[in-house]
């Protein structure tokens, strides 16, 4: 559950830290980014529906966060609502949707803090060791079953989408674009709803599995992937 952290002036924090902070500093921080919860404005009838800001000067559009309900009075524009959300559920939306919103403005009109999409990428290396992006499309892509099954993963991997009432069936494959030499890891998921959080999660869970400089791919299942992976392999998971 997102929660705001009293007193909490990201702007000013990372100023302290210097021009040149080290590793360790710089990591504390970005922790700190992330376990905080941010107040976005939102429709009162429609709280997924968050409000985006334009930078004109650098012609980008942001989502504008606010770390306490004070910051958030300095919203200049009508306020019907606000959302409690998550760093890492609005670093989700910035990655999923990059043509459309290109970073987060923390108190984008007090002391503010400008993060786009390669500093969210930076935040994730350095607390959770990878970071993640949209691909883009690759063409044709050949799926095939794994090598070997990992019974400790398809288990937790059970655990984590019973939590989600939303996921319906799961299939953890090798895929191999056209073009590439060699398959990666690859999760179709059928779902309904938001992926941002699920990714987030999935991805936890798959990344003491891989070796550094490896990659895989979370994609939602439209009706052409379901065909691909029914007859590529069964399925890790299927809600009972």
């Amino acid at each position: 559950m997102a929660e705001l952290i009293a007193g909490f002036d990201p702007a000013a924090e990372w100023e302290a830290l210097g021009p040149r902070p080290a590793a360790e500093a710089r990591t504390a921080f970005f922790k700190k980014l992330r376990k905080a919860g941010y107040l976005v404005p939102c429709k009162k009838d429609r709280p997924q529906e968050l409000s985006v800001i334009n930078d004109q000067k650098n012609k980008r559009a942001m989502l504008p966060l606010f770390t306490s309900e004070e910051e958030l009075d300095k919203w200049p524009f009508p306020k019907e609502a606000s959302s409690l959300l998550d760093f890492d559920t609005l670093k989700g939306i910035v990655i999923d949707k990059p043509d459309t919103i290109q970073g987060l403005a923390i108190n984008p009109f007090g002391r503010s803090l400008t993060l786009l999409l390669h500093q969210l990428q930076e935040i994730d290396s350095l607390t959770k060791g990878y970071s993640y992006e949209r691909s883009q499309n690759r063409g044709e892509v050949r799926f095939f079953p794994l090598f070997v099954t990992v019974p400790p993963l398809e288990a937790a991997l059970k655990v984590l989408f019973d939590g989600f009432d939303t996921v319906y069936r799961a299939w953890l494959l090798l895929a191999q674009p056209k073009e590439e030499l060699a398959p990666h890891l690859a999760m179709i998921i059928d779902f309904s709803g938001d992926r941002a959080k699920l990714f987030a999660q999935v991805a936890d869970l798959l990344r003491p599995y891989m070796k550094k400089g490896d990659r895989f791919d979370l994609t939602k299942a439209d009706y052409k992937l379901l065909t691909i992976a029914e007859k590529a392999a069964k399925p890790v998971y299927v809600r009972e």
